[in-house]
C-alpha cells in the first residue's frame, strides 16, 4: 500500500498550490500582501498549536534495544539515491515554475488575473486525484517504473500542448 499512501502524501503540496492560486488573488486585491502572508502562515501556526497541545508520545511496550543497524551505503546506493533525488527535485522545480508561469500566460491571452489563477490551479486539482490514483495503479499491477514513465510522459505532453495551442 506504500505507493498509494505516497501518492496521497505527495498530492498535499499541489493541493496547497491550487488553493493558493484560487484564494491569493482575491485576498491580495482586497487586503494587500500582508494579509496574503498572514493567511499563508495561519494554517501552519494552527497546526503547530494543535501539535503542541494535543500530541502525546506513543506508549512503548518496553525498553527499546538498539537495532545495530548502521548506515553503510556503497557507491551504487549513493549514486541511485542521488539520481532519485535529482529526479524528484527537477520534477518539483519544474512543477513550481510551470504553475508560477501559467497565470501570466493566461493573462496575456485575455483572462482576468483571478480567472487565470483559477485556470492554472486546475493542474493542482488534477494532480490531487491523479497522484493517488497513479500510486494505486502502480501498486495493483506491481510495476511502478512503467507507470511513472507513462504518467511523466502524459504530464510533459500536456504541458507542451499549452505552448503549441491557443
Amino acid at each position: 500500500e506504500l505507493a498509494t499512501v505516497m501518492g496521497i502524501f505527495v498530492a498535499s503540496w499541489p493541493l496547497g498550490l491550487a488553493l493558493s492560486l484560487v484564494t491569493v488573488p482575491g485576498v491580495m486585491v482586497g487586503f494587500g500582501w500582508p494579509a496574503v502572508t498572514a493567511a499563508a502562515a495561519l494554517p501552519s501556526f494552527l497546526c503547530l498549536v494543535l501539535i503542541a497541545t494535543a500530541y502525546r508520545d506513543p506508549a512503548l511496550p518496553g525498553p527499546v534495544a538498539p537495532s545495530g543497524m548502521a548506515l553503510n551505503l556503497g557507491r551504487r546506493e549513493v549514486l541511485l539515491a542521488t539520481v532519485a533525488g535529482a529526479i524528484w527535485g527537477l520534477y518539483n522545480v519544474g512543477y513550481v515554475v510551470f504553475v508560477s508561469a501559467l497565470p501570466d500566460l493566461f493573462v496575456e491571452q485575455g483572462y482576468s488575473l483571478a480567472g487565470a489563477a483559477a485556470l492554472a490551479s486546475s493542474l493542482g486539482w488534477a494532480l490531487l486525484l491523479s497522484l493517488p490514483l497513479g500510486g494505486y495503479v502502480a501498486q495493483r499491477i506491481g510495476r511502478a517504473t512503467p507507470v511513472m514513465i507513462v504518467c511523466f510522459g502524459l504530464i510533459a505532453a500536456a504541458a507542451t500542448s499549452l505552448a503549441l495551442t491557443a
